[in-house]
């Protein structure tokens, strides 16, 4: 006899309680999420088990941390609270630490997990403990689809990370120039992010653009008035890299005398 069986036949005799805690913290409902038994999570939840439960180790986050996303889906057509922060029984200096279920979805890379907890509602105004946000991960390897259902949500194009030093604040826009996403960069710049961010990793937006030869994506700079006197960490101005592009392009298209 299996569990799922096994526990049908002591629940019908009076003797399941879907609230039982088997230590401090545990319980039926965290077990079946631990082995991965979407049937006897939906059992249990029939029964009278909490999505919800903070208690001890939160249903989703266990859901979430396992990467289960039959499980995840399962407690949040049930009820379970998608913009719950974790933070019971994490480490504060963790980085899950304030995390949300799609702020933890992203983090593990678990992108159309993602995009279903979105339709579901889930808020993108979660961040951890170091003002890493759901938008700024996704801007580091996510898909172009994720970050602009993110971007629709309304969130804060233009929040940074907290550090100690202003200079070590990272936005959005900064964590794709560092990624070197152009199709990213051009995402964020069109709905709003603030271009005025100094150098990331030694170039400056404009230089770095132009250096990836991004035409479009440098007019569209100029429209958004990016800085032209700020130059990359080799002293280069966006002007200089723009005429060195340009007689390149010229030279090329002479041909042989």
């Amino acid at each position: 006899m299996g569990l799922f069986d096994w526990l049908g036949v002591v629940w019908h005799c009076g003797g399941m309680n879907v609230h039982a805690r088997a230590g401090e913290d545990t319980s039926p409902l965290l077990r079946a999420i631990d082995v991965g038994d979407k049937k006897l999570v939906r059992v249990l939840l029939d029964w009278g088990a909490d999505p919800n439960d903070t208690s001890c180790t939160y249903p989703l986050y266990a859901a979430l941390s396992k990467k289960d996303a039959d499980i995840v889906r399962v407690l949040a057509e049930r009820g379970a609270s998608l913009d719950l922060a974790f933070t019971k029984g994490i480490q504060k200096d963790a980085p899950e630490f304030g995390l949300n279920a799609l702020g933890l979805a992203i983090f593990h890379e678990k992108y159309e997990l993602a995009q279903f907890l979105l339709a579901k509602g889930a808020s993108a105004e979660c961040e951890n403990n170091r003002g890493l946000t759901p938008l700024m991960m996704a801007c580091k390897s996510g898909p172009l689809n994720v970050i602009e259902s993110i971007i629709k949500t309304g969130v804060c194009i233009n929040s940074r990370t907290k550090a100690k030093k202003a200079k070590h604040r990272r936005s959005a826009l900064m964590f794709a120039m560092a990624e070197q996403r152009m199709d990213v960069i051009g995402l964020l710049v069109k709905n709003g992010a603030d271009t005025d961010i100094g150098c990331v990793d030694g170039e400056s937006i404009l230089t770095l653009v132009l250096q990836k030869s991004k035409a479009e994506l440098a007019l569209l700079l100029i429209e958004q008035e990016a800085d032209f006197s700020l130059s990359n960490e080799d002293g280069l101005f966006p002007i200089s890299l723009a005429s060195s592009k340009g007689q390149r392009s010229n030279q090329c298209g002479r041909g042989p005398n």
